[in-house]
C-alpha cells in the first residue's frame, strides 16, 4: 500500500514537471493558432491525469495540487499576451483614472487624451474607438493598480494572486460540502484558467473569487455575506447581475438589500463623478457578435427563412388593416430581421431558462448558478473562451463532464481570427452536447 502511494506520488511530480514545461513552451511559442490549440489539449489531457492519481492520495495529493498550481501559473506568466489585448485596455482605463479623468468619458481615439498615449499600451487598446466597457468594481481596481504603478506585468499578477485565493476558495467549498479534494485539480490545473488569466491577464478572478464567496455564503446561511459577494461580484461584470432572484430566492430580502448596497457603493464614486456605466458596454452589447451556439443557430435559421422580408410583410398588412393599434410599428419593423430577431430571441431564451431556475431551480446552489451562468454563455451572441471561466469552478467543484468538457474545447475558437465556421463549433459544443445526449440516455444521472 506505502509502495502504491508512493508511486501515485511520483506520478504527481512527473505531472507537475511536464505539465510546467508544457506552459512555459507554450508561452514561449506565443500562444497562437492550432499549435497553441494542441498544447491547451495535451495540457488538459495531464490534468485528467492528474485527477485520476490524485483519487488515490486524499488529502496527501493536496501538496501536489497546490504546487501545480503556482508553478504552471508562474510559467504561463513568463510569456506575452497574445490570444487578446484585452489586458491593454485594463491598462489604458486605469491610467486614464490615475490623470484624473474620468473613464467613461472619452474613448481612447478622443484628443483630450492624447497626452496619455506610449508606444506600449496604446497601439494595442481594441477598438479605440468606443468607451470602454468595464463596470465600477473593475475600473476602481484598474485604477488601483496604475497608481501602483503596475505595468503588464503588474496587471497579471495581481489576477492571478487572485486567481490562487480562488484555488483556495474552492478547496474550502469542497472540504465543507465533504466533496472528494481531488476535483480542485480541475480548476487548479485547468489549462484555460491558467492561460486565460496568468497569460492573458483576463480579470474574471475578480468577480468569479466574489461569486465563489457568495455560493459559499448562500450555502452557510450567511445571507448578508452572500448578497454583499453577489453585489461586488456584479460590479466587476455585469453577468452575475442574473442570478439576484435565485439568491433572494434561497436567503430573503436581506440579501438583496446588501447586493443593492454593494452595487450602490461601488457605482456612486463614477456615477457622482459622470456616468455610472460606460457607453461602450451598450455598443458591445447590441453589436458584438463571435462564436454564439444558440443565438448562431437562430440567426442562421432566420436568414434561411429570410424573416425580414416575410415577417415584415406581415406587419405592413396589420398595420395597414389596423392602424389604430397603439405598437411601436418602427421598432417592430426593425426586430424582425434575422440579427435583431435572433439577439432577442436568444436574450428571450436565457431570461427563461434563468427564471425557470430561480423559480424551480435545483436544491445545490453550486449547480443552479453553474446552470444559469453557462445557459447565459451558450444563448450570447459573443462567446470568448475566457466566459467559461465563470461557469469552471462551479463545473469542477461537481466535477461536471459537460461543462469542463466545454470549457475544455473552447480555446478551439482560436482556430480563427474572425468569425468562427460551423464546423469547428460544431467540435466546440457537438462534443460536449452528444456526451450529454448520451449520458442521459444510458446513465440517467443528468450529467450536468
Amino acid at each position: 500500500m506505502l509502495a502504491e502511494r508512493r508511486l501515485l506520488q511520483l506520478g504527481l511530480a512527473a505531472l507537475v514537471a511536464a505539465s510546467a514545461c508544457g506552459y512555459a513552451v507554450v508561452a514561449h511559442g506565443g500562444w497562437q493558432g492550432g499549435p497553441y490549440v494542441l498544447g491547451h489539449l495535451l495540457l488538459t489531457a495531464a490534468m485528467v491525469a492528474g485527477y485520476r492519481l490524485a483519487r488515490g492520495l486524499g488529502e496527501a495529493a493536496r501538496p501536489w495540487i497546490v504546487a501545480g498550481a503556482i508553478l504552471f501559473r508562474a510559467a504561463a506568466l513568463a510569456g506575452e499576451p497574445a490570444l487578446s489585448d484585452d489586458l491593454y485596455r485594463y491598462l489604458w482605463d486605469g491610467r486614464v483614472q490615475a490623470a484624473g479623468i474620468h473613464p467613461y468619458r472619452h474613448a481612447p481615439l478622443d484628443e483630450a487624451l492624447e497626452p496619455l498615449r506610449d508606444d506600449q499600451v496604446w497601439p494595442r487598446i481594441n477598438h479605440p474607438e468606443l468607451p470602454t466597457i468595464y463596470p465600477p468594481h473593475a475600473q476602481a481596481f484598474f485604477a488601483l493598480l496604475a497608481l501602483s504603478g503596475a505595468g503588464v506585468l503588474g496587471f497579471r499578477l495581481a489576477f492571478v494572486g487572485l486567481d490562487l485565493v480562488l484555488v483556495w476558495s474552492l478547496h474550502l467549498a469542497l472540504r465543507r460540502a465533504g466533496a472528494p479534494q481531488e476535483r480542485l485539480v480541475l480548476y487548479a490545473w485547468n489549462p484555460l484558467a491558467v492561460v486565460e488569466i496568468a497569460g492573458s491577464g483576463h480579470l474574471e478572478p475578480l468577480g468569479v473569487l466574489p461569486l465563489v464567496f457568495a455560493a459559499l455564503a448562500a450555502s452557510h446561511s450567511r445571507h448578508i455575506a452572500a448578497g454583499a459577494a453577489l453585489g461586488v461580484a456584479s460590479g466587476a461584470k455585469l453577468a452575475p447581475g442574473v442570478l439576484l432572484p435565485s439568491l433572494v430566492r434561497r436567503c430573503g430580502r436581506g440579501a438583496l438589500l446588501a447586493w443593492v448596497l454593494a452595487v450602490g457603493a461601488l457605482a456612486l464614486p463614477y456615477a457622482v463623478w459622470g456616468d455610472a456605466v460606460g457607453a461602450g458596454l451598450w455598443a458591445y452589447a447590441a453589436r458584438w457578435e463571435r462564436n454564439g451556439l444558440v443565438y448562431g443557430a437562430l440567426r442562421a435559421l432566420f436568414e434561411a427563412c429570410d424573416s425580414g422580408r416575410s415577417l415584415g410583410a406581415a406587419l405592413a398588412a396589420l398595420e395597414a388593416g389596423a392602424p389604430w393599434l397603439p405598437l411601436p410599428w418602427g421598432w417592430l419593423y426593425e426586430a424582425v430581421w434575422p440579427t435583431r430577431l435572433a439577439r432577442l430571441s436568444a436574450g428571450g431564451a436565457a431570461v427563461l431558462w434563468i427564471g425557470w431556475l430561480a423559480w424551480r431551480g435545483p436544491r445545490s446552489i453550486w449547480r443552479e448558478w453553474r446552470l444559469a451562468l453557462g445557459g447565459l454563455v451558450l444563448c450570447s451572441p459573443t462567446v470568448h473562451p475566457w466566459y467559461w471561466l465563470w461557469v469552471l469552478p462551479f463545473a469542477a467543484r461537481d466535477a461536471s463532464v459537460f461543462w469542463l468538457g466545454l470549457a475544455a474545447l473552447a480555446p478551439l475558437a482560436y482556430l480563427s481570427a474572425g468569425e468562427v465556421p460551423w464546423n469547428v463549433r460544431a467540435l466546440e459544443y457537438g462534443l460536449p452536447l452528444a456526451w450529454l445526449a448520451w449520458n442521459r440516455a444510458y446513465r440517467r444521472d443528468g450529467g450536468v
